[in-house]
């Protein structure tokens, strides 16, 4: 949670963009695809190794809107798919709709799952890695307990924007309620309805710009909230060694580190140094990766998988022994701000 704040908050006039991201939302259709993907976008350099503030990343709203336009598929192919099962599960008569208690409990372990898969789908820039099924459930197995903190964690942000959006609108109820009165409006008093719409319609125009204006706030502080978690879980997609990654359907290569414990996996460490620097050093080649347009982040790492073909050569004069690695992690365990960051690329 600290090290996600911190990626959130980093830099002067951040909150400026999650204000942007939610009166992008009023724009039609495009305007939920390009948010959404801006964020994916976002995730997706954080699970890269970098640590890019939201002001950072420098995303076009073409490619925002194609990975969110990757995301809405990817999300409504599983949400139907999601659904056909429950409804067949209600409908079969020895069952009698037994099984639809716990399907609706795998349903939250399935929200994770798709974010996993709008994640890929956008490492890749490519809407089939989304329906890679074994690598994502490879990743979910192996680090369950920390979904489960994301989970934790989405739960109380969610509950903490349900309060601040009641108490906003609450505000402006209360405003429209004195509007009403000074209108001459009696609860138990007698009037035409002519006289009541008339009533209605000048307390809604007085109060019409603090609805809006708390609507604005309180939206925006539920945005700001929710980039918590997407940050939390492009932290979490770090461990699993994306420069090593081949194509879409591949299975996932030894991770390298685990975010954890900040130590080096049991995994990696039982692997032959040999082995450790091939992984690090040698990125599968990939002939249906599409490579994303966007210039090198401000790290420079790259940021898709077929990127990680370019730097092949520098890899390999900055790649260290597992012993470096677990020192480097131990002394900079302790970190204080983003910038020490011990799963930063070396740069």
């Amino acid at each position: 949670f600290a090290r996600a704040l911190r990626l959130t908050t980093k830099e002067k006039g951040w909150w400026k963009t999650p204000i942007l991201l939610m009166l992008a939302c009023f724009v039609p259709f495009v305007g939920p695809l390009g948010v959404s993907g801006y964020i994916l976008e976002w995730m997706r350099s954080i699970a890269w190794g970098n640590n890019t503030g939201l002001q950072g990343n420098k995303v076009g709203i073409a490619q925002s809107i194609a990975s969110g336009w990757r995301a809405f598929v990817i999300d409504f192919v599983y949400l139907v798919a999601y659904g056909l099962v429950v409804f067949i599960a209600f409908l079969i008569p020895v069952l009698n709709g037994s099984l639809v208690p716990l399907l609706i409990v795998l349903g939250f372990p399935l929200v994770y799952f798709v974010g996993i898969a709008q994640l890929r789908a956008t490492i890749y820039q490519k809407i089939g890695a989304g329906f890679a099924i074994k690598p994502i459930v490879q990743m979910m197995k192996h680090d369950f307990l920390g979904l489960g903190r994301i989970f934790c964690l989405s739960v109380v942000i969610n509950y903490v924007v349900s309060i601040i959006s009641s108490i906003f609108m609450a505000g402006s109820l209360f405003s429209f309620m004195v509007a009403l009165m000074e209108e001459g409006f009696l609860p138990g008093r007698t009037m035409t309805v002519s006289t009541a719409l008339r009533m209605l319609a000048t307390a809604s125009s007085m109060t019409v710009p603090s609805f809006i204006l708390n609507t604005i706030i309180a939206g925006a502080v539920g945005v700001a909230l929710n980039l918590i978690v997407n940050a939390a879980l492009g932290l979490w997609m770090r461990q699993f060694n994306l420069p090593a990654w081949g194509q879409s359907k591949d299975p996932l290569p030894p991770f390298i580190y685990d975010p954890r414990d900040e130590a080096p996996s049991q995994q990696g460490a039982a692997l032959p140094q040999s082995v450790q620097t091939e992984t690090q050093t040698e990125p599968t080649e990939s002939a249906n990766t599409v490579a994303s347009a966007e210039p090198q982040s401000m790290y420079g790492a790259p940021t898709t998988v077929t990127e990680a073909e370019d730097n092949v050569a520098a890899q390999s004069e900055l790649a260290v022994s597992q012993t470096d690695v677990a020192e480097n992690h131990g002394e900079e365990a302790g970190e204080k701000n983003a910038d020490n960051d011990p799963f930063a690329p070396a740069q």
